[in-house]
Formats: structure tokens, sequence, C-alpha cells
């Protein structure tokens, strides 16, 4: 894959990250997620630091196209969604499962609410990688 489509679908894979993430989180699912949040008191920013989100669904976006259009090689949207919900699946069980045994942040159904969000959301984001990536081959 030419380095300058990589780019370009790392940032866009990211931005679609962040707006659909965004979308749920802060919009669709806000109130669902502080009814059930474990009893830590004081660990939500606000206002949030959007730098930090940005940089961190940059990471998640470079991750998927690598993965996407590097390793598995997969394409078009359907085995780039595929790729993209194994992946989300795997990762958020570990680290909200991990996160909820270790400490108070957020219940046990916020954990799984937040493991299906996540494999949704990087489904979508994994077909359009896909999807862009896998044009032409």
């Amino acid at each position: 894959m030419q380095s300058q489509k990589f780019v370009v679908t790392a940032v866009l894979a990211a931005v679609l990250l962040f707006a659909i993430g965004g979308s749920v989180y802060e919009w669709a699912l806000a109130d669902f997620f502080a009814a059930n949040m474990g009893s830590a008191t004081g660990i939500t920013k606000e206002p949030g630091e959007f730098w930090a989100i940005g940089v961190g669904e940059l990471a998640g976006g470079t991750l998927l196209t690598l993965v996407i259009a590097g390793w598995a090689r997969v394409g078009p949207a359907a085995g780039g969604a595929k790729v993209g919900a194994v992946m989300a699946l795997m990762m958020t069980i570990n680290f909200d499962f991990v996160l909820y045994g270790t400490s108070n942040v957020a219940n046990l159904t916020a954990a799984c609410v937040d493991v299906v969000v996540n494999t949704v959301r990087y489904a979508v984001v994994g077909g359009f990688v896909g999807w862009m990536t896998g044009r032409g081959r």
C-alpha cells in the first residue's frame, strides 16, 4: 500500500472513530454511562481533553489501517468490518474487564455495553478502511 494512501486512510479512520465515539458516548449513551459508573469519584474530566482523545483515536485508526491493509490484507468493506469487529471485541474485553476487576470506575453493565459499542464502532470504521484500502486489489 502506498504510504500516502495509508496515512490518509488512517487519519480518516481516526476522524470517524472520534465522531462515532463522541456521538455515542457524549450524546446517545451519556446518561446510561453516567448512571452505571462505579463508586470511584472525581474521575470524569469536565471538559474533556479533546487533543488527548484525538491522539488516542489516531492510534486506533492507524492500528486498524495497519492490521486491515498491511497484515490481514482484507477488503473490501465486509472483510475490514470483520477484522475491525474482532479486533475491538478482544481489545475492549481485555481493557474493560481488567479495569472492572481492578477499579471502581464502572459497573459490570457499563463494561459489557462498552464492549458492544466499541465492537460496532470498529466494525463500521473497519469496513471503511477495508473499502478504502481494498479498492484496486
